[in-house]
């Protein structure tokens, strides 16, 4: 890897994953590439990755600049019908916290019902209810399916890891991007 010079290093696994009194293979490749390649070199890794204290925790100063992805919108970038969902539900929960993956929840709730109740009730018309579902104004925003069933848009954060944060910092200081693909 130190040959190539890379710009940039995705490390797609669980990161926590080793030997019993060993360091986890992720975080001694991290700390050798930081050696060999110095702080600049970007690491990506995906949500297994998203907890930034624990990751602060073995590695130090290697962890800054290490972003993560994760899935979905983030609370502070939902729309109209998403903060107003936030106000309503969050004055029912302890410390008025509603997370990201509250809303999609919710939002699922939503469009699973509103299928069934245009089906005829069998289980191949709740799902053409589902596939043909175009929601303009969701709680999490605009909301279709593809032919696999696969929701569109599927957005997804780039997130910085923060040695105090789990995830996305309440103010979204450490959103590093919203993506789309």
């Amino acid at each position: 890897i130190a040959a190539a010079r890379p710009d940039a290093l995705l490390y797609a696994a669980v990161p926590y994953y080793g030997r019993p009194g060993e360091q986890p293979p992720a975080f001694a490749l991290v700390h050798e590439l930081r050696r060999r390649l110095g702080s600049d070199v970007l690491i990506l890794g995906p949500d297994a990755w998203v907890e930034g204290p624990a990751v602060f925790a073995e590695l130090g100063d290697d962890a800054r600049g290490i972003h993560v992805s994760y899935q979905g919108m983030p609370v502070q970038r939902l729309g109209a019908a998403g903060q107003r969902f936030v106000e309503q539900f969050g004055a029912t929960q302890p410390g008025g916290v509603v997370t990201a993956e509250a809303v999609y929840a919710a939002q699922a709730t939503e469009v699973l019902l509103d299928a069934i109740a245009s089906s005829d009730g069998s289980r191949s018309s709740v799902t053409e209810e589902l596939l043909a579902t175009d929601v303009e104004d969701g709680l999490t925003g605009a909301i279709s399916f593809d032919a696999d069933g696969d929701v569109r848009p599927r957005p997804m954060q780039i997130v910085r890891l923060s040695p105090n944060a789990v995830g996305l910092e309440p103010d979204a200081g450490n959103l590093a991007a919203l993506i789309s693909p």
